[in-house]
C-alpha cells in the first residue's frame, strides 16, 4: 500500500471514530422486541419509546419492534407512536399468539418480549398505575438508560398531543363527554353493545359527546368515520371532562399528563378487576345499569 492511500484511510478512520464519539454512549446499539398481543399492549410499549425518542437518538439505539399482523391490521396506528429514527416495526404473521417457542423462532435471537401481561416483583397488571412504572424501569434497564432521569409514570407529558389537538374539527375539541365504545378484544367485559349504544345516544341529547365506534343511524361524532386515529383519541381527551370507556385499547392513548390533570372523572368498565388509584376512576362490571350513568355525571 503506498504511503499516499495509508494517510487517506487514516483520515477516514479518524473521521469515523469522531462520528460515533457524538453518540453518548458508545456505538450504535440495536435492541429487538416483541408482543404477541393485540393493539392496547403494543400501544403501552410503544408510546413510551415515542416519548423518550429523543434520547434513544441522542444514545444511538434502534428498537425494532415485532407486532402480531394477524391481529393488528392497522399498523399505521401503531407508526403515528413510531419516531423513524429510532423505531422500525415488522410484521409477524401465521404465528399463533399463544405459542411462545415460535414467536422466539420468527423474532432475531435475543429478541425481549414486551408483553405487559407477566407479574413484576409479585404485582399484577391490574393495578395500572403502580404496575406500568416498574414495567418502564424494566425497559429503561434493558437498553441501558438508567442514568437519563426518565419519567416512568402511566401518565406521561406528550406536548405533541396538544399539537393534534389544536388541527382538529371542533366538533371533538372541549367535549363534556369523550366516551370510548369499541368492543373489548381481550376479554376485559361481557359487552351489552345495545345498551351501551343506548347509554351514547341518551348522552348525545344533553351533552356535547364524542365516539370512538360507530352506532348505526347515529349522527354523533365518531372518530372512526372521520378516519381519525388512537393517537387522535389521546389528543381529543386532554381537554374532555368526562371519559366513559370500555378499559381496551382506545382507552390507552388517554393515559397522558394532561388528560389526567383535565379530565373531572372516569367512568370506565371491565370486569377483570382492573384498578387505578392516581386519576379519579369508577370502574363497573358488566352488571352495571347504564341508566344510572347520568347520576356520576355533575358539570
Amino acid at each position: 500500500m503506498s504511503r499516499k492511500s495509508r494517510k487517506n484511510n487514516k483520515r477516514r478512520g479518524r473521521k469515523n471514530r469522531t462520528h460515533r464519539i457524538r453518540t453518548k454512549g458508545g456505538s450504535n446499539k440495536i435492541y429487538n422486541f416483541y408482543n404477541r398481543f393485540h393493539y392496547g399492549d403494543a400501544l403501552f410499549f410503544l408510546k413510551f419509546i415515542y416519548n423518550i425518542s429523543d434520547i434513544l437518538k441522542e444514545r444511538g439505539i434502534t428498537i425494532n419492534y415485532y407486532y402480531n399482523a394477524d391481529y393488528i391490521t392497522r399498523p399505521e396506528e401503531l407508526q403515528r407512536y413510531t419516531n423513524p429514527d429510532t423505531t422500525k416495526i415488522h410484521a409477524i404473521k401465521g404465528v399463533s399468539y399463544g405459542d411462545v417457542n415460535a414467536w422466539k423462532n420468527a423474532t432475531p435471537p435475543g429478541s425481549i418480549e414486551a408483553w405487559g401481561g407477566y407479574d413484576i416483583d409479585g404485582m399484577s397488571n391490574r393495578i395500572m398505575d403502580e404496575y406500568f412504572p416498574k414495567y418502564y424501569m424494566n425497559i429503561i434497564n434493558t437498553i441501558g438508560l438508567q442514568d437519563a432521569n426518565i419519567d416512568t409514570s402511566l401518565y406521561q407529558n406528550e406536548p405533541y398531543l396538544q399539537d393534534i389537538y389544536n388541527k382538529l374539527d371542533d366538533k371533538y375539541k372541549n367535549l363534556d363527554i369523550l366516551i370510548i365504545n369499541a368492543a373489548p378484544k381481550s376479554g376485559q367485559l361481557v359487552y351489552h353493545i345495545k345498551k351501551f349504544d343506548e347509554m351514547c345516544t341518551r348522552l348525545s341529547t344533553k351533552y356535547k359527546v364524542a365516539i370512538t365506534s360507530p352506532i348505526e343511524g347515529s349522527s354523533i361524532p365518531c372518530t372512526m368515520n372521520d378516519n381519525l386515529a388512537l393517537q387522535d383519541i389521546g389528543a381529543i381527551s386532554t381537554h374532555a371532562k368526562y371519559i366513559i370507556g370500555i378499559h381496551t385499547g382506545p382507552v390507552v392513548p388517554c393515559f397522558n399528563a394532561d388528560t389526567k390533570n383535565h379530565v373531572k372523572k372516569w367512568i370506565l368498565f371491565a370486569d377483570n378487576d382492573v384498578e387505578h388509584k392516581y386519576i379519579p376512576a369508577t370502574i363497573h362490571k358488566n352488571n352495571y345499569d347504564l341508566n344510572n350513568i347520568e347520576n356520576e355525571i355533575t358539570m
